[in-house]
């Protein structure tokens, strides 16, 4: 049994819709990305998985070549009082405001948050 038989017998199990020919299977997650998948060449894997969304040219660049380092910057004055406590941190380098305390990775340019 080849990958993409695999996977179409596993989207059948979740009810999940797809297309595609015998040795690719094209389907759309629940979160609206478009997901192409290929069986490979061995020397490979089992198969060559494509997951399209859309993206800003930013983003794109961030995704492949890396977006690089920033520092969440905590806001001191922006932060909740003492009936609604928050974190709020803003990008070093974009200034997207966080509300839901310090991410990993932000969320507007796409770079690692370094300490």
């Amino acid at each position: 049994m080849t990958a993409t038989e695999r996977l179409r017998a596993m989207l059948d199990e979740r009810g999940v819709e797809y297309g595609g020919g015998d040795t690719v299977v094209y389907f759309e997650d629940g979160r609206g990305y478009k997901v192409s998948a290929y069986d490979a060449p061995r020397r490979y894997g089992d198969c060559i998985l494509c997951v399209c969304h859309t993206a800003t040219p930013q983003q794109a660049i961030a995704a492949t070549l890396g977006a690089g380092t920033c520092r969440m910057i905590y806001d001191e004055e922006a932060s909740g009082d003492e009936l609604w406590p928050t974190e709020e941190y803003y990008c070093s380098e974009c200034g997207k405001h966080v509300y839901t305390g310090k991410p990993n990775f932000c969320p507007n340019c796409g770079r690692r948050c370094v300490d």
